[in-house]
Parts: structure tokens; C-alpha cells; sequence
């Protein structure tokens, strides 16, 4: 049977990545479908990452081991005003600290 999840990567232009994490069909998966998961192709580990889609919290805790050995990682929050929230850091990087907001202006393409 086919994953219904997927990861999808779009460079930012910036110091990271954003992985958009979609589940397909009916949006539903299973632990074991996350567990199934790589890192997509394309992928540097000498670059940040922000995790971005529609999915529940467990999968956004697995998608963001697979990503362990970026510098940090980030989770988008849609609430208005806030951006991508830092939540993990390498101790040897000095760009980014936990709790740190990345502008949605930086990565997020407004849908036409």
C-alpha cells in the first residue's frame, strides 16, 4: 500500500528549507505511515528547516526527527502575526534560538 503521507520540500531562498507535510486521499495516517518516512530528496543537513502543512502534532514530532541533524528546526503557527517558531537548536549554530520567529514573509508564497 502507498503512503498517504508525504514531504515535500521548497528551498526558501534563505539560511533553511520549508517541508510542506501532506497526507493524501481522506488525511488520515497512521503512526506507522510516519514511521515509514524519509528525508525527501534534495535534502542538506547544513541547513535550517521549517515544518509547515496540515497534520496532527504526532507526525510534526516524527517528521521532525528525520531533520534532527539541521542546524534548527522550526514549526509554522498560522495564527496571524506569528511566523515559524523555532523550537530546536544545535548547540554549535549562533543564527537561531529557540522561541525565535521567522517572518512567514521570508517563505510563504500567498495562495492565487
Amino acid at each position: 500500500m502507498t503512503n498517504p503521507i508525504s514531504l515535500r520540500m521548497v528551498q526558501s531562498g534563505h539560511d533553511f528549507d520549508v517541508v510542506h507535510i501532506e497526507i493524501a486521499g481522506n488525511g488520515i495516517a497512521s503512526i506507522a505511515d510516519g514511521a515509514a518516512l524519509s528525508l525527501p530528496p534534495g535534502y542538506q543537513s547544513s541547513r535550517g528547516v521549517v515544518l509547515s502543512g496540515k497534520a496532527p502534532g504526532w507526525l510534526f514530532g516524527l517528521v521532525s526527527v528525520l531533520f534532527r541533524n539541521a542546524p534548527w528546526r522550526a514549526v509554522f503557527d498560522p495564527r496571524p502575526g506569528l511566523g515559524a517558531v523555532v523550537f530546536a537548536v544545535d548547540q554549535h549554530q549562533t543564527s537561531r534560538r529557540p522561541g525565535d520567529i521567522i517572518s512567514t514573509d521570508m517563505w510563504l508564497v500567498p495562495r492565487q
